[in-house]
């Protein structure tokens, strides 16, 4: 037995009869986790209730099993992640230019671009179930590093695509 395991039995008999097992028989119920705000990846406990009762003795077994397993960040971390890295990375180059007055002298258009090529970028580098890519980002602190450098090398990675399409 495996030493997470614990095994009680009691002489309950308030147990639905659902399924009949023979013996080497095995039952698989498929559930899922939702982490709907999860912005990073956790290693997590997951423990199994079961209870069964024996047909011969008529005894009603309870079986306790703990397993760890991976809980992966939410489908909307990583773009929301560069998004804002984006943006940060845009107002990082601003202010390192020196761009005295921000609300007039802000380039609306070039901020649109670095968010969308910062959110391109973080799709295009995402995790993948059955993918093999030398650069994955699986969660918002990725998504966020990304979307910074897009943000700050917009006009830097547009020149060479601009060259590329010509």
């Amino acid at each position: 037995e495996n030493e997470n395991e614990k095994i009680t039995e009691n002489e309950s008999k308030d147990i639905r009869p659902n399924v009949s097992l023979a013996p080497g028989d095995s039952l698989s119920i498929p559930f899922k986790i939702r982490a709907p705000h999860l912005f990073k990846g956790v290693e997590a406990e997951l423990t199994f209730h079961v209870s069964f009762r024996q047909s011969k003795s008529d005894k009603v077994s309870q079986r306790s099993v703990t397993e760890k397993a991976m809980i992966h960040a939410s489908a909307f971390a990583v773009p929301f992640g560069s998004v804002l890295g984006a943006l940060s990375g845009f107002l990082i180059r601003l202010g390192l230019l020196g761009t005295p007055n921000l609300p007039s002298d802000l380039n609306w258009l070039g901020l649109v671009g670095s968010v969308l090529l910062g959110l391109l970028c973080a799709l295009v580098t995402r995790r993948r179930p059955d993918s093999k890519q030398s650069i994955i980002v699986d969660d918002f602190v990725g998504g966020f590093i990304i979307g910074a450098f897009a943000g700050l090398f917009t006009e830097q990675f547009l020149s060479r695509l601009a060259a590329l399409v010509k």
